[in-house]
């Protein structure tokens, strides 16, 4: 699919242009931190990606709102992710109204990809941080179920050395 940012039988996505809400107007510019990067994508997705964009051509945008304009944060919310996260019960604040973000999906992505042993640099990589400190400090949260497992990694450890 030339001209499309993927490169799906290589299983890369090409990242070289963004838009920011600028003043409530979308400018088209360079991605965050002004650095265009390659990234490799998850196989078990590439099927689903390779159907949403069969057609397309090559300078459509590959995900759009649903009047196949860009997509702004503040209606994603409002229309797809505020929804969501109420029905499955997460983030409710007092007044009930969900408080789920993109962000608090990014952080969820980071998470997951450290419990499943994915190196942090490549967890960086993904997500765009320059250095790993971002990535581990502020996205990557603790499950407790880790934890223990390296509890018990360390245990086990601490025994056969002393054999």
């Amino acid at each position: 699919m030339p001209g499309l940012p993927f490169d799906l039988d290589a299983l890369h996505v090409r990242v070289f242009e963004a838009y920011t809400d600028v003043n409530g107007k979308l400018v088209l510019g360079l991605p965050k931190g002004d650095k265009k990067r390659t990234l490799d994508l998850v196989p078990v997705l590439v099927d689903e990606l390779r159907v949403h964009v069969e057609g397309k051509p090559a300078a459509a945008l590959v995900f759009t709102a649903a009047t196949g304009g860009t997509i702004r944060q503040t209606n994603w919310n409002k229309r797809v992710s505020h929804p969501a996260g109420k029905l499955a019960g997460l983030y409710l604040d007092d007044d009930g109204e969900t408080e789920l973000t993109v962000h608090d999906l990014r952080h969820t992505f980071a998470s997951l990809c450290a419990s499943a042993g994915i190196s942090s640099r490549y967890i960086a990589e993904w997500m765009g941080h320059a250095s790993t400190a971002i990535t581990e400090s502020v996205y990557i949260d603790l499950f407790p179920k880790d934890l223990e497992a390296h509890a018990a990694l360390l245990g086990a450890a601490m025994s056969n050395g002393s054999k």
